[in-house]
């Protein structure tokens, strides 16, 4: 990973250094706009559990989801 590159919805601001296990830590900047740093490694993976973004798409994806589930529930019981 370098500064520049753009994994999901992260972009990779500044190279903070290792962490006290070695591991890189980059500052990133969020599509939100919320900046964060968090270690290379997890931005960069390739699995679901993949860091994505600095908590606001879980967040959005939380909201989106009840508001569904109250949609349905008030249908449900009218």
């Amino acid at each position: 990973m370098k500064v520049g590159d753009k994994h999901h919805m992260l972009k990779a601001l500044k190279y903070e250094g290792p962490n006290k296990h070695g591991k890189s830590m980059f500052l990133f900047l969020c599509d939100c706009g919320t900046k964060k740093i968090i270690k290379a490694d997890e931005v960069s993976r390739s699995d679901r559990k993949a860091t994505k973004s600095c908590g606001c798409f879980r967040k959005k994806k939380s909201r989106e989801t009840m508001i569904k589930l109250r949609q349905h529930h008030w249908t449900y019981y009218e």
